[in-house]
């Protein structure tokens, strides 16, 4: 049964401008539109909340969440304050909140409103009331403008059914002026709008023209803010305005659940030119521009705002459920090509990009909330828009961090900058531009060279598969009969290494290769064929393509369809007689007959073996020309790579299935070769057992993996390598220690967070519940702790599917049923998506059930952890010290002198005038314990 959310809890999503627009007629906000009125207009900002934002989030993504809690409260009591004044909340834009008062008042009642608004906002909310929203905030102070003019709405967009408001206006510039030039602490009020309130209040004006307020005279009685009555008609319009990143949870009765931290690529988009004075057409044009490069590559549009710099496009990659490996190379070329887009009509723009984590979560009130992302990359990417918008007259305006430039420069080009002083930041900032030639485009037929990179690696734990490979090439080059191989496997598990050692095995045996490859971002049909079909036609990239293909078509006596191939190459050749008369399904046919043909003239020439790699990412005209290339073929070795599929289609079984077809499932290395692995890249170095130990237990095989986290040991400091040797650095934290501190790379997290994204809601909460519990997880304690869900066979069915989406396994059936990730990783990256409160409010139910009933087999050390990630250190505590004594009086000396010592380390860092801290008797008793343990040890 499909749900959908309350009407109440879409409408707050949205101001009452949106509200009021659908409430008369649904289906309105269907199409473009345009109204202009008069309308008051207030703007806050908080002073120092980029600095402030840099301090809390630059190295914990814990200050994210304590930033959203500061906000959550600022913005609700704001909220509450404008919405009582008659104000409507329009947009949140980080840390400010723009304000509307309009409709049938004169505009200078309207203006005193506003104002009055500003002067009760800056009487609440003085520095020291933010230690009502969280205790460890700093004194802050907000700035408040107000104007007053005309204002314009547009209503644009309505790709895959997304609308955007853009609010614009002189009455907008003005105000943001007057807000930009307040200090701390007070209310501006912008030109225009002093001669409408200056009977009613009084002020010191300022060279600039504005005035700043001083005290109201003559204030008009509240009037609060009317909404209209909500009607079921309004549902579908309404969701057109909202993310999809939150419908589906919404839908879903998980709104607690919508904060996530998760890894993604922020961009922000200056548009100077798109005022007020644009025509609708134009303004939609270009909005329609913007979502066609954006929404290609799979990303979201966050907010589109206006301040003094004109409207503001805030777009990220990696929202769910659109989560990507590669989302630092699919937000650079989403900004290549709204920078294209919007050349070609006219319009300039200043882009800037950062990649890293943010928190996702939704601020405000109950009334009036927004869905937005935390953290410094938010900010450092408005503020890299800003250095990229005074960039030199003809240099790019798109300007990187160094979270993408490593994020992407495996396929993109970029050129290193000086790096930049930020406002707010400590130090300057890496900073990077994309160059032309890495552009989209640049390379049109240039295949994948993944496989033709790091020659020299050698080939580790794959000896028997690549002895299968060498098997099938020598019978191709003696007996010429070909057949299918196809190679699965995870991503970082080898793959490519084991195509490129195939490929120098194919040259030294005398075989002729091509290769193509599958892309993961959004590009025209047949594209993995394009490589392919070139080397069949022999196309020097110097010489006119058009000529290559006419070249290689005579030869088959099929020149006449030339044209054909337009929907392969990057060709626009003329229609000639006998092409034009093909229907579309036989031109598709056709196509693949013609590419057929030409493969098959290759065969008969030299033994021929066809690379294709990545076939997760083929479209469906490549996966049918696959069809048609495999049923066909009987002289070709087709050597295909791909990841697991979720939904294999019916052409990848029959390749499996067929007689000559050979199936090789890579899983993680052996623990000998992954041991190699890593002493081949310490320089031969031999790696010490403990640093062993925690690296294999983590990557569980995986060679990428590994390898990341070998490099996260080096950079901490705990693993030193110098003179062919490799050894623990003294005084530094364990290895395992510090790769539970580690992250995972981007790529690995962005490829496990788009799989759990394609879950339903459902089930990505089960997987994270389950996260929480451990890589293993008894079924009972599941349903136990399980916010949503405590029917057994509902939680059957879910993990059922999460079995089949190869993220768990079934371990146990017996005596009870237990399950267990498939990867530690992927228990690891389900859990750190969850917000720390989430993950603490299930910390504490988890060590509420096992205190309640008991569990033999559970560590009173991993007990202790659940009380200390629930927030409860105390708790933690006296669970060791208690289990500790136990230890002692059962003679394990051992794991006393383990818990004891664990206990009174925690004691050293919680407060001694705490209720239920211990008492100097209690900590003197544990430390005689403890000296007991070990004496008895020696």
């Amino acid at each position: 049964m499909i749900t959908t959310a309350p009407l109440e809890d879409l409408a707050c999503y949205v101001p009452a401008l949106i509200l009021r627009r659908v409430s008369g007629d649904s289906g309105a906000t269907m199409a473009p539109a345009l109204e202009r009125f008069p309308a008051a207009v207030l703007f806050t900002d908080l002073s120092g909340f980029t600095a402030l934002t840099e301090r809390l989030t630059s190295h914990s993504p814990a200050g994210a969440e304590e930033l959203t809690r500061l906000l959550d409260g600022y913005f609700g009591r704001l909220v509450d304050i404008v919405t009582s004044h008659g104000g409507d909340v329009v947009k949140f834009a980080g840390d400010g909140l723009l304000a509307l008062w309009y409709g049938e008042e004169p505009l200078a009642h309207l203006a005193r409103r506003a104002v009055q608004c500003g002067h009760e906002v800056q009487r609440l909310m003085t520095p020291d009331s933010w230690r009502t929203f969280t205790s460890s905030a700093p004194p802050l102070a907000l700035r408040v403008g107000v104007g007053a003019g005309e204002v314009t709405t547009m209503h644009l967009g309505g790709s895959f059914g997304r609308w955007e408001l853009l609010v614009a206006g002189e009455a907008i510039v003005q105000t943001s002026r007057a807000e930009a030039a307040a200090r701390p602490g007070e209310v501006l009020i912008a030109p225009d709008a002093w001669p409408l309130v200056a009977g009613a209040c009084l002020g010191q004006p300022l060279p600039s023209g504005a005035v700043r307020l001083a005290e109201l005279v003559e204030p008009l009685p509240p009037r609060p803010l009317q909404l209209p009555a909500m009607l079921p008609a309004m549902a579908e319009a309404l969701r057109a305005y909202l993310p999809k990143a939150i419908l589906a949870r919404l839908d879903a009765g998980q709104s607690a659940w919508l904060a996530e931290q998760r890894p993604v690529t922020v961009l922000f988009v200056n548009l100077p030119d798109l005022q007020a004075s644009t025509s609708l057409r134009d303004a939609q044009t270009l909005m329609r521009a913007l979502q066609t490069a954006l929404y290609r590559y799979q990303g979201s549009i966050t907010r589109l705002g206006t301040d003094a710099k004109g409207p503001t496009l805030v777009a990220a990659l990696g929202l769910p459920p659109f989560a990507h490996e590669d989302d630092p190379e699919r937000g650079v070329r989403a900004a290549w090509d709204m920078h294209r887009a919007l050349r070609e009509l006219g319009f300039a723009a200043a882009i800037g990009i950062t990649s890293g984590r943010a928190l996702c979560a939704t601020v405000g009130g109950l009334t009036r909330r927004e869905y937005t992302m935390m953290g410094a990359i938010v900010n450092r990417s408005a503020r890299l828009m800003q250095a990229a918008a005074a960039a030199a007259p003809g240099a790019l305006p798109i300007l990187c961090d160094g979270g993408t430039f490593h994020g992407a420069r495996g396929r993109l080009r970029f050129d290193a900058l000086p790096p930049l002083a930020l406002k707010g930041v400590a130090e300057p900032v890496p900073v990077y531009r994309p160059t032309l030639d890495g552009a989209p485009g640049a390379e049109t037929i240039a295949a994948d060279r993944s496989i033709e990179q790091d020659q020299g690696q050698a080939l580790l734990g794959r000896e028997r598969e690549l002895a299968l490979i060498a098997a099938r090439v020598d019978h191709l080059v003696q007996h010429g009969r070909g057949g299918v191989i196809i190679i699965e496997g995870e991503a970082g598990i080898g793959k490519s290494l084991l195509l490129r050692h195939t490929r120098t095995l194919a040259a030294q045996r005398g075989a002729a290769l091509l290769h193509g490859a599958g892309s993961p971002v959004e590009v025209p049909p047949y594209h993995p064929w394009r490589p392919v079909v070139a080397g069949l036609i022999g196309h020097d990239p110097s010489a006119p393509l058009a000529e290559a293909v006419r070249r290689a078509l005579t030869t088959i006596d099929a020149v006449q369809l030339a044209p054909l191939l337009n929907a392969v190459l990057p060709l626009d050749l003329p229609e000639t007689p006998v092409s034009a008369q093909r229907a579309a399904q036989l031109r598709t046919d056709q196509t693949h007959d013609l590419i057929v043909r030409l493969l098959e003239r290759a065969t008969e020439q030299a033994p021929l073996v066809l690379m294709l790699d990545n076939l997760q990412w083929f479209d469906a005209r490549s996966w049918a020309l696959l069809r048609a290339v495999a049923e066909r073929l009987g002289r070709l070795l087709l050597i295909a790579a791909l990841r697991p599929l979720n939904e294999a289609p019916p052409i990848f079984q029959r390749l499996v299935y067929r007689p000559d077809g050979l199936r090789l499932q890579l899983r993680g290395l052996a623990a000998e070769a992954l041991r190699t692995l890593l002493a081949q890249r310490l320089g031969g170095a031999a790696l010490p057992e403990e640093a062993w130990r925690a690296i294999a237990e983590r990557a569980q095989g995986n060679p990428f993996v590994a390898e990341e986290l070998l490099r996260a040991l080096r950079a901490s400091g705990a693993l030193v390598v110098a003179d062919g040797r490799c050894w623990l650095a003294s005084g530094q934290a364990a290895p395992a220690q510090v790769l539970a501190g580690a992250r995972l790379p981007e790529s690995v997290q962005g490829l496990l967070t788009s799989r759990i994204d394609r879950l339903t809601p459902a089930q990505q909460l089960t997987l994270k519940v389950a996260s929480v519990i451990g890589p293993v997880f008894p079924l009972a304690v599941l349903v136990a702790v399980h916010p949503a869900e405590r029917r057994q066979e509902q939680l059957v069915d879910q993990l059922f599917a999460l079995q089949q989406a190869g993220l768990v396994v079934m371990q146990e059936f017996e005596p009870e049923l237990v399950y267990a990730f498939s990867h530690v990783v992927g228990c690891e990256v389900a859990y750190n998506l969850m917000s720390f409160a989430q993950r603490q409010r299930l910390h504490r139910s988890l060590a509420e059930y096992y205190e309640a009933h008991g569990n033999p087999g559970l560590a009173p050390a991993l007990l202790a952890q659940h009380w200390r990630q629930a927030g409860e250190p105390l708790r933690a505590l006296r669970t060791l010290a208690l289990a500790g004594e136990q230890a002692l009086a059962n003679d394990a000396c051992s794991a006393a002198a383990t818990l004891l010592g664990e206990a009174l380390t925690l004691a050293t860092s919680v407060d001694r005038a705490a209720p239920g801290a211990p008492t100097p008797e209690e900590l003197a008793r544990w430390q005689r314990a403890l000296d007991a343990a070990r004496q008895r040890m020696e």
